[in-house]
């Protein structure tokens, strides 16, 4: 993570802040431009790629573009978008919640097949996760399936191993988390690349690192 530059350090942020903030669709056009809209349609922000920088258009109108490369202006964006619309987004509830200790919510988690999950809102899970990252893929599909830590041995998992052989009771807990092996993590930033709000919600939050879902 210390070797990333400011330039990805700014994308990730980015889709941090506006993926924790707002139920929005992401709407792009498939080149250099990306929408974020509300239900009805009006578009909240405007995200332009451009070489070795990002253009935010906080108003439709064309006024308040702002060049980022960094995060220090990107706080400048934030405040902009925060006074454009207040934040909509509602944390997921914790109180049935099952945490894994790979850094994950297991039963937020499109892999989870635990006896207290219904097959058929795993079903769901597993197509709004092909939808949001195997869209192009025909071939490709939620294939890893994973019981939950209480029924898994330090054998099954990497992620166990590595948090018993620390003294951790979860990922959480490590200095280094998140890392290569806690693989419940997704890495997220700007791109190219159409998003319903809804499939943002359960899969992608989920999996983000120190996000709503854990």
């Amino acid at each position: 993570m210390n070797n990333k530059t400011e330039l990805q350090k700014v994308s990730e942020e980015a889709m941090r802040f506006i993926y924790g903030k707002y139920v929005l669709d992401e709407v792009s056009n498939g080149q250099d431009e990306v929408k974020f809209a509300d239900d009805s349609g009006h578009t909240v922000l405007t995200i332009y790629i451009r070489e070795g920088y990002y253009d935010f258009l906080v108003n439709s109108k064309g006024q308040n573009t702002i060049k980022v490369a960094d995060l220090e202006t990107l706080e400048t964006v934030k405040k902009l978008v925060l006074e454009k619309m207040k934040p909509n987004r509602t944390p997921f509830s914790k109180e049935n919640a099952i945490f894994s200790k790979c850094g994950a919510r297991c039963d937020l988690c499109a892999c989870y097949t635990g006896s207290d999950r219904s097959e058929a809102f795993r079903k769901k899970l597993c197509e709004r996760f092909d939808r949001v990252w195997f869209a192009e893929m025909e071939d490709e599909k939620v294939q890893v399936t994973c019981p939950g830590c209480h029924n898994k041995t330090t054998e099954d998992c990497k992620a166990i191993a590595c948090v018993e052989s620390k003294g951790y009771d979860s990922c959480f807990d490590c200095r280094d988390y998140p890392c290569k092996k806690c693989s419940a993590i997704i890495s997220i930033g700007i791109e190219t690349k159409s998003k319903l709000a809804d499939d943002i919600t359960w899969a992608i939050l989920p999996f983000t690192e120190r996000q709503l879902g854990n």
